[in-house]
């Protein structure tokens, strides 16, 4: 005949029960009433938006150190990123009793509260013949000077971007693939140090007009110099463009050659050019130029150039065996590590510029490719 369970032993299961009944409420009150979607707000965006600018600098290293080797480069865009946050709450409870009815145990219980996130990114191969065009493209002379009135070095801007200035070469043989002879750039240079220097005094912004309406208005007259007053440095401009001392007003023009005495032509890299050109930055370990897999460029005299000569000052990437730890930006590749220090600040801006002048050229261009999604779950 079976005993009936002893007051105490009632009392002590009642009390489970009625522990087991708050458990379950607890985990009902954070399964619904946390505000557990804003909050995910901050930190995520902050850590999407740090990975996502990372990648995209990484890639664009990338692509630089392959040409420098004559890989061919890739982009791939973020389509979109989209992330689903999910909250799991559960509890376990259980209760003892002796087979006689006096014995006690203790009751285990517990609350455990789980938080999922489960991104989903769609990756966009840039591709195409719409994003070729945009590639090849020359960069337009009115960005250009906007950049520098909004503060960019019009020296850096002229170097990275512009061919030739009314004749001065700016070693268009590096608008492609690394070339065997080095160029003569010193008389370009030479220019876009003094404009330079008309720039840090502050004197340049009054010698060029017209920047603001062609920029806003399709179809304006182009940017302009005023080249008029008796200034010795402004004298000197006209000397170095060969341009006729009887003007005044020089308007910028596109094209090749020295014009009519009384513009300014100019011819502008396209985007994939300038990536060429900075590719020259890029600086080869001794073991891959003897292997040949990296052109060999030899000055006037027949001797091995140093392309730090030309565009050391403007970037430099560098490699290492492993990662360094003062590195900007680094990104594996061909058995090392290639790099922009975090202190080389020169580099760095014009890393920067190269990054803007992407976006300006081929972020209106339509992906034509394989969308790739993946599901990025933690």
């Amino acid at each position: 005949m079976r005993t009936a369970p002893s007051a105490a032993v009632r009392y002590d299961v009642g009390m489970r029960v009625f522990a087991l009944a708050a458990v379950l409420g607890v985990v009902a009150a954070l399964a619904g009433c946390s505000p557990f979607g804003p909050a995910t707000i901050p930190a995520a965006r902050f850590d999407y938006n740090q990975t996502i600018a990372r990648s995209w600098d990484e890639q664009l290293l990338l692509n630089l150190v392959r040409l420098r080797y004559r890989d061919t480069p890739q982009f791939l865009q973020i389509g979109s990123v989209l992330a689903r946050y999910s909250r799991v709450a559960g509890a376990d409870a259980g209760v003892a009793v002796g087979a006689d009815g006096t014995s006690r145990t203790a009751f285990p219980a517990g609350v455990n509260v789980a938080f999922e996130e489960t991104p989903t990114i769609t990756y966009v191969p840039l591709q195409g013949e719409e994003f070729t065009r945009h590639l090849l493209r020359p960069i337009g002379v009115q960005p250009l000077f906007l950049l520098a009135r909004s503060g960019w070095s019009i020296e850096r801007l002229l170097r990275c971007c512009v061919q030739q200035i009314n004749g001065l070469p700016n070693a268009p043989s590096c608008a492609g693939p690394t070339p065997t002879a080095a160029p003569d750039t010193a008389a370009f240079r030479a220019l876009a140090k003094a404009l330079r220097a008309l720039q840090v005094e502050g004197v340049l912004g009054s010698l060029v007009d017209g920047v603001d309406d062609t920029v806003a208005t399709p179809g304006a007259p182009p940017p302009r110099f005023l080249l008029g007053n008796d200034d010795p440095r402004v004298a000197d401009l006209r000397r170095m463009m060969a341009l006729d001392g009887s003007c005044r007003e020089f308007p910028v023009e596109t094209g090749l050659g020295a014009g009519s005495g009384c513009s300014i032509v100019l011819q502008t890299r396209s985007l994939l050019g300038v990536m060429f050109f900075l590719s020259l930055g890029v600086e080869a370990p001794e073991r891959d130029l003897a292997l040949g897999l990296v052109t060999t460029t030899l000055d006037a005299a027949g001797q091995p150039y140093d392309w730090k000569e030309l565009v050391g000052d403007l970037l430099r990437v560098r490699h290492a065996d492993e990662r360094p730890p003062t590195a900007y930006v680094a990104v594996p590749f061909r058995g090392s590590w290639w790099y922009i220090d975090d202190a080389d600040l020169d580099s760095k801006s014009t890393f920067f510029l190269l990054t803007w002048l992407f976006n300006l050229q081929a972020s209106n261009a339509q992906a034509i490719g394989p969308m790739l999604t993946v599901g990025a779950g933690r």
